[in-house]
């Protein structure tokens, strides 16, 4: 799923989604009070607001360009710039109830913190509307005040809901957690992790590193990190000082230098940038930086949410195992990879995945291997 900006097509759809008047009012409250809502209706109220510049209509699609979801962000206040609001969100009807709206409303905090200088996102929801309600607390949404909405169909209670943008990451909460039981198991009863080690097909990444004169090493971090930067599964952590669950909004790549000279590395702390112009240039920077020093400033406690990227040079091995301690309950991903050979005409290069069991399951570490082969295949066709 992603997010576009929104376009006058789109309102025939959002008006299809609106089935009934109890719909209606739960979508927009007293904002048109007609039904059935026209796309000229949608139009007549958006555009003078966008022209205003303090309006922002955004439509979520899926893989094949579908529009899947819509809502809109506005400053609710002149006189504050502080706090942007969400409203009208909507999910196409048919595809309710699977994470569409969780997906897009994350998409949406994303977009706030990378477009806005904003503190606070609140919205509003109906008492009477519980599902949504369950949908924002789930991407992190407190409640912070209830009012009575004069309706045209009656008196209902609105909720306000908040959340706060100073921190990095959102709590989860462990009870409406999708993998509750299995999270309580392997934290409480067996306390473990789980890692696979598998060949990855990376002949095509190689050939494309070298035809565009770029590092092979840099290349695959980068696909690396995009995938698991896409799926929140990957970007779990823990505070255990107060026991609480969070997902971190993006994670990082720390990689190792090696000095030939002490035979020590040095940890480099790379952010990752979606957009790979952007982080193939800083992770040039960052490890030409490293090779200066000989210290091994590894620095957890400033880098909470970088993930272990560990390229072992000197072997293609057939399975490589990292442990922690019983109850270290460590969530972020560590992936190695060790030197690729050929066999069979192909470049097979030898890829670990190490993950907790709490957060994760052999789905989820396979699926990373998937997601690696999708996305180098992707970059490679560009």
């Amino acid at each position: 799923m992603e997010l576009r900006e929104y376009r006058k097509e789109d309102a025939v759809t959002i008006c299809k989604w609106l089935r009934t008047e109890d719909e209606l009012y739960r979508w927009s409250a007293d904002r048109f009070n007609k039904f059935p809502l026209l796309e000229n209706d949608i139009e007549e109220n958006y555009v003078p607001q966008i022209e205003s510049g303090r309006f922002f209509p955004l439509t979520a699609i899926d893989e094949k360009g579908t529009q899947v979801g819509h809502f809109i962000i506005r400053y609710p206040r002149e006189d504050d710039d502080s706090t942007v609001r969400f409203g009208f969100v909507i999910v196409d009807p048919e595809i309710r109830g699977k994470g569409y709206g969780s997906k897009m409303l994350r998409l949406g905090i994303q977009y706030v913190k990378e477009h806005f200088d904003v503190t606070r996102i609140d919205l509003g929801v109906f008492e009477n509307n519980a599902a949504a309600k369950r949908c924002y607390e789930a991407v992190g949404f407190k409640e912070c005040g209830l009012r009575k909405c004069e309706m045209p169909i009656g008196t209902w209670n609105c909720i306000d809901m908040e959340i706060y943008l100073d921190k990095d990451y959102r709590l989860v909460n462990k009870e409406t957690y999708y993998r509750k039981g299995a999270f309580r198991h392997f934290t409480e009863d067996c306390k473990c992790s789980t890692s696979m080690t598998a060949r990855v097909d990376v002949t095509e990444l190689v050939k494309c590193s070298k035809d565009s004169s770029t590092k092979f090493y840099i290349n695959f971090l980068y696909i690396l990190s995009k995938v698991l930067n896409s799926r929140d599964d990957y970007r779990m952590g823990y505070l255990w000082q107060a026991e609480e669950l969070i997902c971190y909004d993006r994670i990082n790549p720390t990689q190792y230098i090696f000095h030939e000279d002490t035979e020590t590395c040095t940890p480099v702390y790379t952010n990752y940038d979606p957009d790979y112009a952007t982080f193939y240039k800083n992770a040039v920077s960052d490890i030409e930086k490293a090779k200066q020093t000989r210290e091994y400033g590894l620095d957890m406690e400033n880098h909470p949410n970088w993930f272990d990227a560990s390229y072992i040079s000197w072997l293609s091995y057939d399975s490589l195992n990292i442990e922690l301690p019983d109850g270290f309950l460590y969530f972020l991903p560590i992936i190695n990879w060790g030197k690729y050979r050929e066999e069979n005409g192909r470049l097979l290069m030898p890829v670990s995945v190490r993950m907790n069991h709490a957060i994760a399951d052999g789905y989820l570490v396979a699926n990373v291997f998937r997601l690696l082969e999708k996305e180098m295949a992707a970059f490679c066709n560009k």
